[in-house]
């Protein structure tokens, strides 16, 4: 099974990328947030995978991506818009309106940066070279979907989470790539009632 690949059609993708932000919606609704407004001369980076959302009373080290408490009682999100704001949100306290806050400790800038590169897949976007090192101690791992398997009487019970994993290099799709569409004299052709002979 370890040696099985399995590539995913892009059209498929969408569609379950449509049912998981329905999902997520759902669980954002439950957040309050806040523009943070970067005052300092470090600039927020943005990464390939820019939204990420954690429990925020677990250490970094023992942090997992995407991973919050069945109870839903804590969470964070962070958003990067630009170089200068990022979109913040959190379980508490719970408010309808936007926030807007000025952030002027570069250890809070530093502190967002991380997990920007912490949750980064592939690429890393920055103004500057000044957030090389960081960038590059994250490089190594990115958040990955993890399935382990256990062996119960008749099969195996599966256990899907997760980790920050290193990457594995993805099947490529060589199917169609796009769904034949069908040409406007054909979609009218359907539409009108059969003529019997």
């Amino acid at each position: 099974m370890d040696k099985i690949q399995v590539t995913i059609d892009p059209q498929k993708s969408l569609e379950m990328m449509a049912r998981a932000l329905d999902d997520m919606g759902k669980l954002f609704a439950t957040l309050s947030f806040d523009v943070l407004h970067n005052a300092t001369d470090q600039a927020f980076l943005t990464s390939d995978n820019p939204v990420i959302y954690y429990d925020p009373r677990v250490p970094p080290l023992a942090m997992r991506p995407y991973t919050i408490p069945q109870d839903a009682s804590r969470i964070e999100l962070l958003f990067p818009v630009s170089a200068t704001m990022v979109l913040w949100g959190r379980t508490r306290p719970r408010r309808s309106d936007i926030g807007h806050r000025t952030i002027s400790d570069r250890r809070t800038i530093f502190r967002i940066n991380r997990l920007i590169c912490r949750f980064g897949y592939r690429t890393i976007f920055a103004t500057d070279t000044r957030e090389a090192l960081l960038i590059a101690s994250t490089a190594t791992l990115s958040p990955m979907a993890r399935l382990d398997r256990m062996p119960a009487q008749g099969g195996y019970y599966s256990f899907g989470q997760f980790i920050f994993g290193p990457r594995p290099d993805k099947p490529k799709w060589d199917g169609p790539r796009k769904r034949p569409r069908m040409s406007p004299a054909s979609a009218e052709a359907a539409d009108e009632p059969e003529i019997a002979p």
